[in-house]
């Protein structure tokens, strides 16, 4: 049978001001044309939220309208997923939360802040490529898209780019910054720079192959857990709802 897709992206609103640009993916595709020969031509058109296509600056959306952007990411990311990425969690308010003060607070409501927690490997024939995926957490606060989620492995990992606390470097988010539209970030091209991370350094500085190179080695000499069962909630390419979302994920 002979079938054919047709992906149309539209990156800017016919007339709207360069400075405002509306919030569009470009690696989602807004419409999908399927065609199959002899047969039915099957439409199907996706769209953000309402407010990712008002001329209002990111910076002013409601909680309500963040949330609903980042639940529209989540669909679109089981739909079209990335490569390595195996699951892929709703977002959830998490149980507690930093203050920029840094001190503990109990989060309560709906957000923000929300947690989306995923289960991404690296490339098959690489050091960090696991069957089950490497757990990774991305904490998103009002200002998204504006600011960057802010990125955690929710297990042990040797990869010399991470921090004491499982995080990434400052360096990792300015990278981020200049690989996308400036403001207007998104939860594929994060995951993406993290799978980048996961084969390879990110920028080509004095011995930090061989540091890498070091670190994988030590991370694949690592005594390995008993397998785990496959993680069932929200497989990657169905887009239905989490059946089974974490009420409590951990902040930490």
């Amino acid at each position: 049978m002979d079938v054919q897709r047709v992906d149309i992206a539209v990156e800017r609103m016919e007339g709207e001001p360069e400075g405002e640009a509306s919030f569009v993916d470009r690696h989602h595709p807004l419409l999908r044309i399927t065609a199959v020969g002899g047969a039915a031509v099957d439409v199907t058109l996706t769209l953000p939220p309402t407010a990712a296509f008002s001329t209002k600056p990111v910076g002013r959306w409601s909680a309500a309208e963040v949330l609903e952007l980042i639940q529209w990411e989540v669909r679109h990311m089981r739909v079209g997923p990335l490569n390595g990425l195996l699951v892929i969690d709703d977002p959830q308010v998490p149980t507690m939360a930093l203050t920029p003060a840094g001190d503990t607070r109990l989060c309560e409501g709906e957000g923000p802040p929300w947690v989306v927690s995923c289960r991404l490997s690296g490339a098959e024939g690489t050091p960090y490529h696991v069957p089950g995926g490497i757990r990774v957490r991305m904490l998103l606060d009002r200002a998204y898209p504006r600011t960057p989620p802010e990125v955690h492995f929710m297990q042990t990992l040797h990869h010399f780019f991470i921090d004491n606390d499982n995080g990434l470097p400052p360096i990792f988010y300015e990278l981020l910054e200049d690989t996308g539209d400036a403001g207007r970030h998104t939860l594929r091209a994060t995951l993406l720079l993290v799978r980048i991370m996961l084969q390879a350094p990110l920028h080509p500085c004095e011995g930090c192959q061989s540091q890498f190179d070091a670190y994988a080695q030590m991370h694949q000499a690592r005594p390995r857990p008993s397998p785990s069962p496959t993680p069932s909630p929200s497989p990657v390419g169905d887009d239905r709802p989490n059946p089974n979302p974490n009420p409590n994920p951990n902040p930490n």
